[in-house]
Formats: structure tokens, C-alpha cells, sequence
């Protein structure tokens, strides 16, 4: 009779685990530098990115599944919807001169407000989002930078005037993640797919990622800054902590913080490499819709005059209710 009693109390506790799971909320604050893993504390290239998104709770089998391409073929899913805004800060090499010498990177900020629908079940992960934003002065990148600079008593840049002109951004991005549980709860292998095309970044790209730890079917993973990137917020309130490592390779068409602007703004000559890789490694802890994860990556030189790869770590923090 204990036996079943205590057979009953765990099963009602999983159950109301999952319905307590599906009224969740979060706001996600999110911060990458460079300065974050201080051994590439540069200030070039990718130098920084500020986020905060809005997730709604799960809505079960809602009309929100019929934005989307796989998530039409599954029968039972959770959809949510996430609105969020960024910046994203990228410098040169050489910061001294008032226009970076040839063959470096452009000056260039980007501000966008981002909104994404994702659908997920056990073992799949489906996201689409939209960035609308602008690139140049309005981006508010220089005064950023500076300000921060200014407080920490940092020099600051000295070539923003010729950063990339204004340009109005529309970008759009598909990704699609699969999970292979290879010991239940404790270590999976997620590989995945994404599409970005825009004028701001269009690329396709192939990962895997390798997590291990506990508590794994309460997310998808770690996310990041950039809207090109793969990740969930909590899809549960238990209790989870897990390492994670990955890699991903894309095919690159065009990014507008290395070749200028497309209409009427700055060229930028540079010959970019086509196939571009990306490792990350990371660490979350997470409860009840909170959690905290730092990860860090490492993206391999993105043209051919890149003086050295990007590195950078990204801090996230994630309150639920």
C-alpha cells in the first residue's frame, strides 16, 4: 500500500511539474564582450551585444503552429512567442587611425527589435524570427561604446565617423534542433540547422552540440545574443545544470559589418572566407524558469586579412514567473 501511495505522489508531482511548465514567463538578460574571457580583451571585430527578450508561456496545440514548416507535420507540440530588442557592436583591428586602413573590418553598430515563434516537442526544437532594426549612426553604437568606456576609463575609439552608413535592416531566420537522448536526462547530442537571410547576414549553417549534466529535457540548450544563433529558454521548472561544447560551420553570402552597406552606403573590399566555423563550450544552472549560463566562443577569421579569430564570452540571466 506504501508502495503504491508513494508511486501515486510521484506521478501527481510530475504532473503538476508539467502543468506548472506551461504558465511560465521570462525575461532573459543577455551580455557578450569580448572583455568576458580576458585573455581576448581586444576590443575588435565582434566587441559586444546587449539583449532582452520577452517569452511567453507555452501554449499547447494553439494556432501559433501553423507559423512554421515542421512543426505542421507533428500532431501534438508547444508553441510560444518571444518579442525582444538588441545591439550589437563591431570595431576594427585598429581603432587609432579616423578611417581603418585597408583590408580591416568597418566600424558598424546594429539596433533591432527581434520577435520569434517556437514550437517545440520532446525531441524537437523549431524557431522563426524576424529582426527589424537599423544599422549606422541610429544604432547608437559610438555613444555606447564611449559611455562605457568612459566609466571604466578606457581610451576610446577614435574612427566611428566613418562607421557604416544608416541602413534600414530586415532579417529572417529558420532553425530547426533534434535531440538524441543518449542516456536519458543526462547526455544528448543536438544537431541542428539555420537559415538567415537579410541584409544584414544571409548564411546557412550545420551544428552539433554535446550536453552533459542533469536535468536536460528542461531546454534546448544555451542561447546567445545574435538572432543567427540556437537555444530555449526553461521548458520546465525542474531543477537542471549541464556543461555543454559544440561546433558549427556555415556558408556565408553576405554580413554587412565586413562588406558595407548595400545601397548607397560604404564598400568595403574585403574578400570574406565562405565556410566559417564556430566552437562554444558553456556551463547553466537553472530552477523553476530562473537560470544563469556563461559560454564561451570561438569563431575562426571570417576573411583574409582578419589579423586574428573572434573570441567571446556571453552571460545570460533568465527570470521566470
Amino acid at each position: 500500500m506504501n508502495i503504491q501511495m508513494t508511486g501515486l505522489l510521484y506521478f501527481f508531482i510530475l504532473m503538476i511539474q508539467n502543468l506548472v511548465a506551461f504558465s511560465k514567463q521570462s525575461i532573459s538578460l543577455h551580455t557578450e564582450n569580448d572583455a568576458y574571457f580576458s585573455p581576448t580583451d581586444f576590443d575588435r571585430y565582434y566587441t559586444a551585444g546587449t539583449n532582452i527578450t520577452y517569452t511567453s508561456k507555452a501554449f499547447s496545440d494553439s494556432k501559433l503552429k501553423y507559423i512554421g514548416i515542421f512543426s505542421l507535420l507533428q500532431d501534438s507540440l508547444s508553441s510560444s512567442f518571444s518579442i525582444g530588442i538588441s545591439q550589437e557592436i563591431y570595431t576594427p583591428d585598429n581603432k587609432t587611425n579616423i578611417i581603418p586602413p585597408k583590408g580591416d573590418a568597418l566600424y558598424g553598430g546594429y539596433l533591432y527589435g527581434n520577435i520569434g515563434i517556437q514550437h517545440h516537442t520532446n525531441n524537437i526544437f523549431e524557431s522563426l524570427s524576424i529582426d527589424i532594426g537599423v544599422v549606422g549612426r541610429h544604432s547608437f553604437a559610438k555613444q555606447t561604446q564611449d559611455m562605457v568606456h568612459n566609466i571604466l576609463n578606457f581610451r576610446t575609439a577614435g574612427g566611428w565617423d566613418s562607421q557604416i552608413k544608416n541602413e534600414i535592416i530586415v532579417n529572417l531566420y529558420h532553425k530547426l534542433l533534434y535531440r538524441f537522448a543518449l542516456l536519458h536526462n543526462i547526455i544528448e547530442l543536438l544537431p541542428y540547422s539555420e537559415i538567415a537571410l537579410g541584409n544584414a547576414y544571409t548564411h546557412l549553417g550545420v551544428g552539433l552540440n554535446l550536453r552533459l549534466g542533469y536535468g536536460l529535457q528542461h531546454d534546448f540548450g544555451i542561447t546567445k545574443v545574435r538572432s543567427s544563433n540556437i537555444g530555449s529558454t526553461s521548458l520546465g521548472n525542474g531543477f537542471r545544470f549541464y556543461i555543454v561544447g559544440g561546433i558549427n560551420d556555415r556558408v556565408i553570402g553576405n554580413n554587412i559589418f565586413l562588406q558595407g552597406n548595400t545601397p548607397n552606403g560604404i564598400i568595403n573590399p574585403l574578400v570574406l572566407r565562405r565556410f566559417v566555423y564556430e566552437a562554444n563550450m558553456g556551463i547553466l544552472i537553472g530552477y523553476a524558469g530562473w537560470s544563469i549560463s556563461y559560454l564561451y566562443a570561438y569563431r575562426q577569421k571570417e576573411f583574409t586579412t582578419q589579423k586574428a579569430p573572434i573570441s567571446y564570452g556571453s552571460i545570460r540571466l533568465e527570470i521566470g514567473f
